[in-house]
C-alpha cells in the first residue's frame, strides 16, 4: 500500500480521529465514554477511587505521584504528558544522575500508563449499537464472491468497530497478515493485502509480552539484523 502501483482502490474511504470514539459513546456513563486526549490525565486521576482490579488504583497514584512537571498533572493532554514527561527524565539524568539512582525509569513509567489507558479505553461502550452495526453491516461485511472494497484509517486504540468486524473476518483481514491470534500460533499468509482496518496508532487487542514491549523502546535500528522488512524502503 505504500506506493500507487500496489495501492488498493477503494469505494469508499473512511478515516476515524478520536472524536468518532467519543461521539459514538457519549451518553453512557463517565467511566464508559472514550476520552480525547485533553480528557484523559483528569480520568486518570479518577481512577485512584477504582476498586478493581486492585491494581488500577495503585498504578493511577504512582502515575500522578510521579509526576515531574510543573504543571498541574490533571490538566495536561495525554500526548503532552508523555512528551514533557520524557523530556523531564533526559533533563534530570543529563544535569543530575544521581538524583535518578533507586527510582523507577521512563520506560516504567510508559509501561504504567499504557496500563492505564488500555484499561480506560477497555470500559467504552457505544452508546447506540444498531448505528454502528448498521453502518459496519451495509459498508463492511461483503460476501465472499464480492467481497468489501470499502475502508476505514482510524487514529484510535478501542476496539468498537473491530468487535463488529470480527463477527464476519478473520484478525488477518481486518488488520495485516502478521497479527497473531495466539502467542504460539504462527501467523498464515493470507492472499489479501489489503487490511479493513489500519489503525496507525495500534489497538488495545495487540498485546505483546513485557520483553517485546521493551525492544521497542530499548533496541536500535542502526544495525541490518535489527530492522524491519520495510524499514527504510
Amino acid at each position: 500500500m505504500r506506493t500507487e502501483t500496489n495501492r488498493r482502490k477503494v469505494n469508499r474511504l473512511y478515516i476515524l480521529g478520536a472524536g468518532s470514539s467519543y461521539a459514538l459513546t457519549d451518553g453512557q456513563s463517565m467511566n464508559q465514554i472514550a476520552p480525547h486526549d485533553t480528557q484523559f490525565c483528569e480520568r486518570i486521576s479518577t481512577l485512584k477511587d477504582c476498586r478493581r482490579p486492585v491494581w488500577v488504583p495503585e498504578v493511577a497514584k504512582r502515575i500522578q505521584d510521579e509526576y515531574l512537571h510543573h504543571i498541574d498533572f490533571q490538566s495536561s493532554g495525554l500526548e503532552e504528558l508523555i512528551r514533557q514527561q520524557l523530556s523531564d527524565y533526559e533533563f534530570i539524568n543529563a544535569i543530575h544522575p544521581r538524583r535518578s539512582k533507586g527510582k523507577r525509569t521512563k520506560d516504567e513509567y510508559l509501561y504504567d500508563l499504557i496500563h492505564l489507558v488500555s484499561f480506560t479505553l477497555s470500559r467504552a461502550r457505544t452508546k447506540d449499537q444498531t448505528i454502528l452495526n448498521d453502518w459496519l453491516t451495509k459498508y463492511f461485511k461483503g460476501t465472499i464472491k464480492r467481497p468489501t472494497r470499502n475502508r476505514i484509517i482510524s487514529f484510535n486504540y478501542d476496539t468498537l468497530i473491530d468487535d463488529v468486524l470480527h463477527k464476519w473476518h478473520s484478525p488477518q483481514h481486518i488488520y495485516f497478515d502478521n497479527i497473531w491470534t495466539t502467542p504460539s500460533k504462527a501467523p498464515k499468509r493470507l492472499k489479501d493485502r489489503y487490511p479493513l482496518l489500519l489503525k496507525l496508532h495500534g489497538s488495545l487487542n495487540w498485546r505483546c509480552a513485557t520483553t517485546e514491549y521493551n525492544k521497542i523502546f530499548n533496541n536500535s535500528l542502526s544495525t541490518e539484523e535489527s530492522r524491519t522488512a520495510t524499514y527504510g524502503e
